[in-house]
């Protein structure tokens, strides 16, 4: 009698998912940065924001969003970029922190990635006023650098973008 062989039900490790995360890829500067898309509520195209007198610099004002006022946050203030006109291009990411929402205003939103962990790169702190970044990941097409919302929000806060 002929034995029969039947392929392992077990995926070969190399075939095994890898622990990744979502990431919203975006454009500001020129350079391309991402944020976990578990902290992105929502993408809006550029509305109406209404100023607020007295907020801080990179404070351009809020926004309703449904019932929900939200403070719109010109991201390149805050990072020490170079400003830039507005364009048709720009985004307003809208991001969870706590209980509440926050906008950041980028160039554009390129697309929604994977990113294998192991692919991510701690990233040293610099100068007394680090970027608020979780780390970089090196791609074909330039570094890809993750911003932690918690560490911007923290930022914000201690008004030291201003």
């Amino acid at each position: 009698m002929t034995e029969l062989h039947f392929p392992s039900a077990e995926p070969p490790a190399s075939a095994k998912p890898r622990p990744s995360t979502g990431f919203v890829c975006f454009m500001l500067a020129g350079q391309c940065y991402g944020v976990a898309v578990s902290g992105v509520r929502e993408v809006l195209r550029p509305c109406e924001v209404a100023w607020v007198p007295g907020a801080p610099g990179a404070c351009l004002g809020v926004i309703n969003l449904r019932g929900h006022i939200v403070s719109v946050v010109d991201l390149r203030q805050v990072l020490g970029l170079a400003q830039d006109e507005s364009s048709a291009a720009n985004r307003l990411l809208v991001i969870d922190y706590d209980d509440s929402m926050l906008a950041l205003k980028v160039d554009r939103v390129l697309e929604l990635i994977n990113i294998a962990d192991e692919e991510i790169e701690a990233t040293p702190r610099m100068n007394q006023t680090p970027i608020p970044l979780e780390g970089v990941v090196t791609r074909p097409q330039g570094p890809l650098f993750l911003l932690s919302p918690a560490d911007l929000v923290r930022r914000l806060e201690d008004n030291t973008h201003v």
